[in-house]
């Protein structure tokens, strides 16, 4: 197995990277970016923003919209409060929509451009970039930070809480096999509201490297100007058929949510591009296994920070 990776901090990532790497790009969307520097106050500011707009610690902030810089706002300020951040599917029907807001006993709700509000006894929030103050919530990496809910095949998704340290372990277990460092980029190329999409976040955060949002130009152009992505392989296998693979400064790929051919993996290292499979779920804050495609069948080893056995013919799983 690759070398252990610390993911333990001392203060907030965003402050750490700030401090180390002010002037370093960390935040791109579409022609505009932000330093580390940036980044950490922009944090702030929301922050104070949330808190006028009464959010305190421990409360459950949810965020409704497609994945983009807003999302990210609104996510590191509510963690920087103390709150719970929680995103859900835009695209979630009303009904079901008002049932998982209630299931997390949600006080706060934020709806992205375009998105048709829902009326209820929570909240209704506005992202305000408020003027910079010292915010009383200190460091404490062990409180509840996420709510994500499963995908669940039956019945209603159940949300699954995280707290900051689960969700850094998790980027840290991946990334002591996958290369990705300061140096790299990662599109959010995966919705927030799915721990695929999340964990592209937190390892953003663990490495102090830039993370990229999607834009209106589509998936090929977005993955021109970034070193890592993850995908599902008909996104790949849709990208190796334009011919326009060469264009791409893409060198990892990390593949998950259905079976990989190996057809596909040895076509992308002909081009370039590296290709890891994993497995996670929801309840583990993402990659649970992880390889480097090799042709043979199976999802990987499983990755530092976590632990398997089986029992009784079940298949039980612990992280950090």
């Amino acid at each position: 197995m690759g070398k252990l990776i610390s993911p333990l901090f001392t203060t907030w990532p965003w402050a750490k990277w700030s401090e180390e790497r002010e002037v370093e790009i960390a935040l791109r969307d579409g022609n505009k970016v932000w330093t580390w520097a940036e980044v950490s106050i922009q944090v702030n500011r929301y922050a104070n923003g949330l808190i006028q707009q009464g959010v305190k610690r421990d409360d459950v902030v949810v965020g409704v919209a497609k994945s983009g810089v807003d999302l990210i706002w609104l996510q590191l300020a509510s963690i920087r409060i103390g709150a719970r951040f929680s995103a859900i599917n835009p695209k979630t029907p009303k009904a079901q929509l008002h049932q998982l807001v209630t299931s997390i006993s949600a006080q706060h709700m934020w709806f992205g451009e375009g998105q048709e509000s829902i009326s209820g006894t929570w909240h209704h929030l506005q992202l305000i970039n408020a003027e910079y103050s010292a915010i009383a919530a200190t460091w404490q990496p062990n409180r509840l930070a996420t709510l994500t809910f499963t995908s669940g095949s039956t019945g209603l998704p159940k949300a699954v809480a995280h707290s900051i340290n689960n969700h850094l372990y998790s980027a840290a277990g991946l990334l002591s096999t996958m290369e990705f460092d300061n140096c790299d980029s990662w599109l959010l190329s995966l919705p927030l509201f799915h721990v695929s999409g999340l964990a592209i976040v937190w390892r953003w955060l663990l490495t102090g490297a830039t993370i990229v949002m999607p834009t209106e130009d589509g998936l090929l152009n977005d993955l021109c100007g970034v070193t890592h992505a993850s995908l599902v392989p008909t996104q790949l296998q849709r990208i190796l058929d334009s011919g326009d693979a060469s264009r791409l400064a893409l060198k990892r790929v990390l593949l998950g949510g259905a079976v990989i051919p190996t057809e596909l993996t040895d076509a992308a290292r002909e081009n370039g591009i590296e290709c890891w499979l994993g497995y996670g779920m929801t309840e583990m804050a993402s990659t649970v296994t992880a390889k480097l495609a090799d042709g043979e069948p199976g999802v990987g080893n499983v990755l530092h920070y976590r632990e398997l056995r089986i029992e009784k013919g079940e298949v039980l799983v612990r992280g950090e």
